[in-house]
């Protein structure tokens, strides 16, 4: 169905999975419920735990679903049916999965770190990579039919860049 979110990354301590894993937690405390959450990606090394906890923790276990080894096809097929994207990274080289989903029409809420407030600027929702509340508040906000149809309608205005464009302003200086 169309009534998941995703996130897009390996699965590795920078990428910040356990923040999913307590946002998830504390809306359970809560009696929320959310959407299911589609982490696709590679595991990476040092994970075992947070993977083991999303996995395995019979409170929130059924609310993920983790998907790895997808082929591009794949990838578009999960972007075009989700409700939208969450990246809780504590840091990013760039942030190619944030200007992924916006570029095409699809939300997304991201940490206010590093280059991640640089991409897709003015077209997605920032929260803290340490907060779960901040994290839960964004992602219950966006649930919002309203909420979401405006962010929907938001990104039609997202200009990609090319690598060339990206290299003439980077030339410049």
């Amino acid at each position: 169905g169309d009534d998941y979110l995703i996130t897009v990354s390996t699965i590795e301590a920078r990428k910040n999975h356990t923040l999913l894993y307590y946002v998830y937690k504390l809306a359970a405390a809560r009696g929320i419920d959310l959407p299911k959450m589609v982490v696709v990606g590679r595991r990476g090394g040092g994970t075992d735990d947070v993977y083991n906890f999303i996995s395995s923790d019979p409170e929130v276990k059924d609310k993920f679903v983790l998907l790895h080894n997808m082929d591009d096809e794949a990838l578009s097929w999960l972007y075009d049916h989700c409700l939208f994207n969450v990246t809780p990274s504590f840091y990013e080289g760039w942030g190619i999965t944030i200007a992924e989903s916006v570029a095409r029409g699809v939300p997304c809420l991201c940490s206010n770190t590093t280059s991640m407030v640089e991409i897709a600027e003015g077209f997605v929702e920032h929260f803290s990579p340490a907060s779960s509340d901040e994290c839960l508040a964004a992602i219950q906000k966006l649930l919002n039919p309203k909420s979401l149809e405006a962010a929907r309608a938001k990104t039609k205005g997202y200009k990609q860049y090319s690598w060339d464009d990206s290299f003439k302003q980077v030339s410049t200086y």
